[in-house]
């Protein structure tokens, strides 16, 4: 369960997808924390597909490959060559 301190990223994040400073900052709390997250949150095109409740945007780019949408599909493709060690370190309930 997320701290309310990481519930007010989340929800700021929410509010305004666009706001760079809000993620780089959330990023930045999560890597005082040590928290593989921060990789994703850092980079504005991975942070689209993160999750309050994922550890890895993994989950949403499969779905993106699932949509029949294909500027969903195109956007998605590229982002999984960003992913990184992390991503398959972590456990991921698909």
């Amino acid at each position: 369960m997320a701290s309310s301190e990481e519930a007010a990223f989340w929800a700021a994040l929410e509010a305004d997808p666009t706001d760079d400073n809000a993620r780089l900052v959330f990023a930045d709390w999560l890597d005082d924390r040590s928290d593989l997250r921060a990789e994703w949150i850092r980079d504005a095109e991975l942070a689209k597909y993160m999750r309050p409740d994922s550890r890895t945007p993994l989950p949403a780019l499969l779905e993106a490959l699932r949509s029949e949408d294909y500027d969903a599909w195109e956007s998605a493709v590229p982002l999984f060559g960003r992913l990184g060690p992390p991503a398959a370190s972590t456990s991921v309930r698909i």
